[in-house]
């Protein structure tokens, strides 16, 4: 059994944490769906370490006081992991609706709850436990993503996204529903 944190956030969002689990964090709409949404970023960062052999830390409750100074922008999961793997992050696994990432040197790893808009609250949480500074992570979301070809990467993330809906969009050059155009006068 993990404690966990809830407090509202700044958007309207509940933000939960598990301090125990450095970077386990959640929101919901509700304190019931935050505490739902807790107890499956904390089943997923746990299941990444066991999978790559790392050890789980131990359970420890720790009192916090965060004071909340810089504004934050309104972003989405997706545009906050975009953010952490220019960082260094590298994609581990998902989670039902949270992506796991992890940093090597020095080691950190991040639950970000994959949603449409997240609590800046749930974002000032996700970078403090990243040890970046506001400004180097507000650096970052408009810094250019270079996408590496390896493990870890943005292209194997997207890739993995891509392989859960395999049907390509259609061919702007084909007719309706993908389907080769009809053919026409030949040219002379």
């Amino acid at each position: 059994m993990r404690q966990v944190l809830i407090y509202p956030g700044e958007d309207g969002y509940w933000v939960a944490e598990c301090p125990s689990l450095p970077g386990c964090i959640s929101q919901g709409k509700t304190r019931d769906e935050a505490i739902s949404n807790i107890k499956e970023a904390i089943e997923g960062y746990i299941k990444s370490l066991e999978q790559d052999g790392l050890p789980v830390p131990e359970e420890r409750f720790e009192s916090m006081l965060v004071a909340v100074m810089t504004r934050l922008p309104n972003i989405s999961g997706q545009t906050c992991i975009k953010a952490f793997i220019k960082a260094g992050f590298v994609f581990q696994r998902q989670e039902g609706s949270h992506i796991i990432l992890r940093r090597l040197d020095p080691f950190a790893q991040l639950v970000v709850p994959d949603h449409k808009e997240l609590d800046r609250g749930t974002l000032r949480a996700l970078v403090r436990q990243s040890g970046l500074s506001l400004g180097d992570f507000l650096k970052l979301l408009w810094m250019p993503l270079e996408a590496k070809g390896e493990r870890g990467s943005l292209s194997s993330f997207l890739t993995s996204l891509i392989s859960k809906n395999p049907s390509p969009p259609p061919d702007p050059a084909s007719g309706p529903a993908g389907k080769p155009p009809a053919p026409g006068p030949s040219p002379e």
